[in-house]
């Protein structure tokens, strides 16, 4: 007897069925699969993503949005980094720009490599993870900026860095540099204390250090120094204060105290040609020619082409007459450095001293022309001054002497051999000459009255 049911057959019965041609499907609809690039996302009602899921897709299913995709900025502060070590400004700037368009000015490290300038890089600043976003990148914009002499928009990119990290010392301190770059004098003092406040009262050499030089400025030489010896005592063999002494020294005529920071500084770097030069041009100061000779040569077996060694040199071989031999001698230095006024005077000088033995017109006019550009290079030298007034002296053009001495005294009216040699051209002119006593007369009156 036949029956009108479907013949239906299950996965589980095929085995029973192996005689079977075809296998019938089950008539329930198997739900949907997901394509492979649709992903199922839970909503906020769990049991309605469920039932859709069994109901396959006869109820939409909500999607998540798409997670924003936030740049990690300071994923490049490593390479700004490594452009700033490497001296390649421009990539740096370049990349600069771009941190601070994408973090929208909050690259704090970013406007710090573009407004310092010395190797004091803040590698404290790499442990700071409350911040990984504003403090690594917004520090790099102004190491390079004061190197470039933009002074203003580096104490701009300083006052950026602050508003982000008000409590930063390095920031401060930076800001207190280029505040006295400036010669904002007192606003840099306020701003090395705010640096001792912030750091609750531990000072290190280098707050020691700035205060020292803001003082230096000011012409309080003995707080300069007070702050250079508490440097010196904290630091750990830094040359820096040593050097800043030492020049406090030379400016108060203590040539020992001076040599005795050198001494300290060649110590730390015994093969430095610029300290050992240095020390050599100290001992010439006090005539001790053998000390001097030996550590002159010294720094130019350690860099041969050392200019300042080479001047040295030069000046004590010009001093024993041998005028010839220091002329090749600054003719290397002039190579290197042609913008020292100090070996255009020599040179001025070598050549003013040659005059004995060859054409004197020609030997004038080339000392007349040298020191002219030392003069022009270092306008407030009065050893320059003093020089060119000697040299017109000897030509016998007694105006033009009597402007570039009576220079010389206003800038360092302490020396007695300029007012030796004013008084003999006074005398000179006198006895000799009434046209050029008129001169001279005249161009006194005009000194006088401040046309000069």
């Amino acid at each position: 007897m036949s029956s009108n049911k479907p013949n239906l057959m299950y996965k589980h019965d095929e085995e029973d069925s192996s005689g079977d041609e075809e296998a019938v499907q089950d008539a329930r609809p198997l739900p949907p699969l997901p394509k492979p690039a649709e992903k199922l996302a839970v909503s906020g009602n769990f049991e309605e993503s469920r039932q859709g899921q069994e109901l396959g897709g006869s109820k939409a299913v909500a999607k998540l949005k798409k997670a924003p995709d936030l740049p990690i900025i300071e994923g490049k502060n490593w390479l700004l980094n490594q452009y700033f070590v490497q001296q390649n400004y421009t990539a740096c700037l370049s990349l600069i720009k771009q941190l601070l368009d994408e973090s929208a000015g909050n690259c704090e490290f970013a406007f710090y490599i573009r407004d310092v300038e010395t190797t004091e890089y803040p590698y404290d600043c790499l442990h700071y993870s409350i911040l990984p976003f504003l403090f690594f990148n917004s520090i790099l914009s102004g190491l390079i900026v004061r190197q470039e002499g933009k002074l203003q928009e580096s104490l701009e990119n300083f006052q950026s860095c602050l508003k982000i990290d008000p409590y930063n010392v390095v920031y401060m301190k930076n800001l207190a540099q280029n505040l006295l770059l400036l010669g904002k004098v007192k606003q840099a003092l306020k701003a090395l204390d705010e640096a001792v406040r912030i750091s609750d009262g531990s000072i290190n050499w280098e707050i020691h250090y700035w205060y020292a030089l803001c003082y230096k400025n000011s012409k309080d030489l003995s707080k300069a120094k007070e702050h250079l010896n508490f440097a010196i005592n904290s630091s750990n063999k830094r040359e820096e204060p040593l050097q800043l002494l030492a020049e406090i020294f030379v400016d108060e005529n203590d040539v020992t105290g001076a040599i005795d920071c050198y001494k300290k500084i060649v110590e730390m770097s015994p093969e430095n040609p610029d300290h050992l030069s240095a020390l050599g041009l100290l001992y010439l100061r006090t005539d001790s020619e053998q000390q001097a000779f030996e550590l002159i040569g010294r720094a130019l077996g350690f860099d041969p082409n050392h200019v300042g060694a080479i001047l040295a040199a030069g000046s004590m071989i010009q001093k024993h007459g041998d005028n010839d031999v220091a002329l090749n001698k600054y003719r290397v230095a002039a190579q290197q450095w042609p913008d020292n006024a100090q070996l255009w005077s020599n040179i001025g000088m070598s050549f003013q001293a040659k005059k004995k033995y060859v054409a004197v017109e020609a030997m004038n006019f080339q000392a007349i022309s040298s020191l002219k550009r030392a003069n022009y290079l270092a306008p407030f030298d009065w050893k320059i001054l003093y020089n060119l007034g000697l040299v017109h002296h000897e030509m016998q053009q007694y105006a033009s002497a009597y402007h570039f001495l009576s220079s010389s005294i206003n800038l360092n009216p302490k020396v007695g051999r300029v007012y030796a040699l004013l008084a003999s051209m006074h005398t000179f002119v006198r006895k000799n000459n009434s046209s050029e006593t008129m001169k001279v007369r005249w161009a006194s009156k005009k000194q006088d009255s401040g046309l000069l």
